[in-house]
């Protein structure tokens, strides 16, 4: 009967010993972001659905404020590829400075589970573990060949239609887009990363995607 107690006296003595002689604990391995419950679901698609409506009742105030100062016509031609050509080179410029603080920033603890592509038969999707900075890189990168490509995409239709009007719209989104980004929220205002700035960041969705959630 006595032995059960022997066995753990002599366990509570070998723990002490190990803590007098500094002999290390094992170390918790990095945690993995799970995956958001039902209610976060919820809530997210609701903010998204707010994020449309406020996104569509911006593109009516700026196409009001395009129409009162006549900026589509033909003679403000000129001064509207200089905007939409210098509004992109500073959204480009800046991307690149982010880059450089974020590589310079320093590391953080935790692992954030990367899924590229969509789950096919025989062709699984493509799931990477990355360290914070390195999903706030991989981000960045994303967002700057999304620039780059809108630049080439609506210059070419420009060139076809002649039109004014979107090269406006399209450097106003530009810089709202930067503004709101959740990189420049966490490296540059100092937010942190919780909520809808948690790591990873949630896709932005189409007004129907975003109310097929909340039915």
């Amino acid at each position: 009967m006595e032995t059960p107690v022997l066995i753990s006296m002599a366990a509570t003595v070998q723990q002490r010993q190990n803590q007098r002689s500094g002999s290390p604990s094992p170390k918790k391995s990095p945690s993995v972001t799970q995956a958001k419950t039902p209610q976060e679901e919820m809530e997210a698609a609701n903010k998204a659905m707010y994020g449309v409506i406020g996104n569509l009742a911006f593109m009516i105030i700026a196409n009001q404020i395009i129409g009162y100062f006549k900026l589509a016509d033909p003679k403000y031609l000129l001064y509207v590829r200089i905007g939409f050509a210098a509004t992109h080179a500073l959204v480009v410029s800046f991307l690149f400075f982010l880059k450089m603080r974020i590589q310079s920033s320093s590391p953080t603890e935790g692992r954030i589970e990367v899924v590229e592509g969509i789950d096919l038969p025989g062709h699984p999707a493509t799931r990477k573990v990355m360290t914070p900075r390195e999903y706030d890189l991989y981000e960045l990168n994303k967002q700057l060949r999304a620039v780059i490509t809108n630049i080439v995409f609506m210059s070419a239709l420009h060139l076809f239609f002649k039109g004014s009007q979107m090269l406006i719209m399209v450097s106003v989104n530009a810089v709202k887009a930067l503004v709101w980004s959740p990189l420049v929220r966490i490296h540059i205002y100092g937010s942190k990363s919780e909520g809808p700035l948690t790591r990873p960041f949630p896709i932005p969705e189409g007004p129907f995607g975003a109310l097929k959630k909340l039915l």
